[in-house]
């Protein structure tokens, strides 16, 4: 995972947990350690497709593209259907050799639409337009499937050969098979809930009608072309998915219409959750659930300039204008961005929801959500030299000097990610008195302030050893009421814009008609700009304001208990300005 904190030495072995008990990889444990034969693992499912597709000339100036096709995209889970683990919804009832069920509906079914019109009466002009439905099917993490449940495996630790051995490589691999129980769970015990084969177990029910995500998406761009090839266009994007996956940790507990006492104050009284029930009775680790309700949706406005080969100038740059919404991640959106501390803009966040049982709740921005981007590139042939407009009859010397230059530029800048922040640490809120720590949430959230401003400009902090960049307001969250949740947003903050620019500079020195030899200057980032990084974390620093009360205490003792921490801290940054030369030989 990148994370050392996550390794340990045991008996000159390297022990390390694998995905921080998240989305997890199935491999089997060394036989020192198993109980019992592995149990042969064949995992299996299948994608069967089929389209048709054409296009239509129906009038002179008017084309379409016509198609659908249909997709179905059977259960994912093992051969023998005795290995797969199913759990009831409500009872938590254990249901062997039960998987989900193949969908089969009509997002199988995915239509496709395009069609491209010229203005008989706008000259130079074309009008585009599109919509399409697509599926697929997530991942999920193997670790999330019903073969990941008593009485044939259960989650856990993978060992690595020590690297004093001369190899890291894992000592057990997939063909070994699940890592078993052993005789101390069998099915029978599993049905009467026994507690080898429940306490402290993550079981994994899955929802009999999970099926595929359906995207929706479509556009519509207006294009003119200009004189000196230039052309201009403008346009709006949309993207709307259902049905995306998702999970719920159904441990967390329900708040009442009854009250209890906590620290003097009264709040709501909570009770087990209506879910998994005898699952949870009977001192379960973790009772998740796999479903497909989540939904996100994108809308982008759109414009681009374009010049082709004009003068020996080509360039491309456009300005999007967008919003993406969701209310989940998916399984591997923690980790989808993980390049390591001081990389990745980006924000590992939550697994689960805050209130498991309102995941509407959680609809935000998403972690990749960007208001305003601009990019593009240049490529300019300088115009100076034999053949070119300026200097055409100079001596050979001097062309040697002048002519057979080019640049390249590259722009990129952007408004900051969303970014979600935490209150407190994870898995409880700062405050006892908050419904995130009364029903044991593991994303407890704060509120965020009306009106207050939660970006501000980017100032040097020193926080106890820390010294850095912040770029958060403290002052914009605050803890929330006794018996409430935190109404925060997904993604209601931002993180550190990106402005960059790269630079290509490269003299061309013919040789023969077909040699030549290039001297090339690249300039990575090439005005120095710091390029600040979020780093993935859930709690106790970044993204997690502890005490949610706007106080921030610098210098070397700042930062501590009582205080709102390393909320918005940036330390980690990219590299800054890199330059490599080369020299190239083409024949």
């Amino acid at each position: 995972t990148g994370n050392p904190a996550a390794c340990v030495t045991q008996s000159g072995q390297q022990v390390c947990a694998i995905g921080n008990g998240f989305a997890d990889f199935l491999l089997g444990l060394p036989e020192e350690v198993q109980q019992g034969e592995p149990v042969p693992l064949h995992l299996r499912n299948s994608l069967f497709g089929g389209f048709v597709q054409d296009n239509y000339q129906m009038t002179p100036n008017l084309t379409l593209n016509l198609g659908v096709r249909y997709e179905l995209t059977t259960a994912r889970g093992d051969k023998n259907s005795a290995n797969n683990v199913n759990f009831n919804l409500i009872t938590g009832v254990p249901e062997i050799g039960t998987n989900y069920n193949t969908y089969t509906g009509i997002g199988d079914l995915q239509p496709r639409f395009g069609f491209a019109w010229q203005p008989s009466w706008w000259h130079g002009t074309v009008v585009r337009g599109a919509y399409d439905i697509s599926s697929y099917m997530e991942g999920n993490g193997v670790n999330n499937m019903a073969v990941i449940n008593p009485p044939q495996v259960i989650m856990h630790d993978e060992l690595n050969n020590a690297a004093s051995s001369g190899y890291d490589y894992p000592v057990s691999t997939l063909d070994q098979g699940y890592s078993t129980f052993g005789a101390a769970c069998t099915a029978s015990q599993l049905e009467a809930f026994a507690s080898n084969c429940i306490s402290g177990v993550t079981t994994h029910a899955t929802n009999v009608n999970l099926q595929p995500a359906v995207d929706q998406q479509w556009n519509v761009m207006v294009e003119n072309q200009f004189p000196g090839n230039m052309t201009l266009s403008l346009g709006y994007v949309g993207n709307k998915i259902d049905h995306l996956s998702d999970i719920y940790l159904y441990n967390q507990k329900v708040m009442t219409t009854g009250t209890q006492v906590v620290n003097g104050v009264t709040v709501p009284a909570v009770a087990p959750g209506p879910y998994e029930t005898q699952l949870i009775a009977n001192g379960v680790g973790q009772a998740r659930y796999n479903s497909s309700d989540g939904i996100s949706n994108y809308n982008a406005l759109e414009a681009m300039v374009q010049e082709r080969a004009f003068h020996g100038l080509d360039m491309v740059f456009s300005y999007t204008w967008s919003k993406c919404m969701t209310d989940t991640l998916g399984y591997f959106g923690s980790y989808g961005d993980e390049e390591g501390a001081g990389e990745s803009q980006t924000q590992a966040t939550q697994n689960f929801f805050q209130n498991e049982y309102d995941p509407k709740g959680d609809y935000g921005r998403c972690t990749t959500d960007v208001a305003s981007l601009f990019n593009g590139y240049a490529v300019y042939n300088l115009p100076f030299g034999r053949g070119r407009t300026f200097g055409n009859s100079v001596s050979r010397p001097v062309d040697e000097v002048i002519g057979g230059w080019q640049t390249a530029l590259e722009l990129y800048l952007h408004t900051g990610f969303g970014i979600t922040p935490f209150a407190g640490s994870y898995m409880g809120d700062a405050s006892p008195l908050a419904a995130s720590s009364l029903t044991g949430s593991y994303e407890p959230r704060p509120d965020c302030v009306a009106g207050a401003i939660a970006d501000q400009g980017l100032q040097t902090t020193q926080i106890g050893s820390s010294i850095g960049k912040t770029d958060l307001n403290p002052g914009a969250v605050t803890e929330v009421q006794p018996g409430q949740f935190g109404n925060c947003q997904t993604g209601s903050l931002r993180g550190p814009g990106l402005k960059t620019a790269n630079l290509n500079l490269t003299k061309s020195f013919p040789i023969t008609e077909r040699t030549n030899i290039a001297l090339s200057g690249q300039f990575i980032n090439l005005t120095n700009t710091p390029i600040f990084s979020v780093p993935a974390s859930w709690w106790g620093q970044y993204s997690s304001c502890v005490a949610c009360n706007g106080v921030r205490t610098t210098g070397p003792l700042g930062g501590g208990s009582g205080t709102v921490g390393n909320f918005g801290l940036l330390d980690g940054s990219n590299p800054g300005r890199q330059i490599e030369m080369s020299l190239q030989l083409t024949f």
